[in-house]
Parts: C-alpha cells; sequence; structure tokens
C-alpha cells in the first residue's frame, strides 16, 4: 500500500538580523534638504530590536521507489 501523506514538522527558527536596518533598529530618515542631518525612525519590520526569527517548515513524505531521487548520505 502506498501511502501519500505528508506529516509536517514544527518550524526550524533562527534568529537573524533584520534586513530593513541592518540589525541597528533604526532607519535613517532623509529629511529631504540639502543637509546632512538625518532623521531616525524606529524600524517597523523588527520594531526597534534588530533581529527577526526566520521560521522555516519541514515537510516529510513516505520515499516511493519509482520515484528518482537523490539521496546523500
Amino acid at each position: 500500500m502506498v501511502s501519500s501523506m505528508k506529516t509536517t514538522n514544527s518550524y526550524l527558527r533562527k534568529v537573524i538580523a533584520c534586513e530593513d536596518c541592518k540589525g541597528v533598529g533604526e532607519i535613517l530618515i532623509d529629511p529631504g534638504t540639502h543637509s546632512k542631518v538625518y532623521e531616525t525612525q524606529t524600524c517597523r519590520t523588527c520594531n526597534g530590536s534588530g533581529r527577526l526569527i526566520r521560521k522555516t517548515t519541514v515537510e516529510y513524505e513516505p520515499y516511493n521507489e519509482d520515484q528518482k531521487v537523490m539521496v546523500r548520505i
């Protein structure tokens, strides 16, 4: 009997630097003048922490002999 059921494992989690603020927690805002003074604003993506949690879902399914899949050992 061949089963096509997939089981899902829990999330794999990894802490990464925020891509928007580059891990600083603040974003520089150009005031639009020719001044070299920039305003800072708290990053909305990471809420100022500078870090995010990347979640990756891992799915498993039964191996089928008919599938030509390379297995790395």
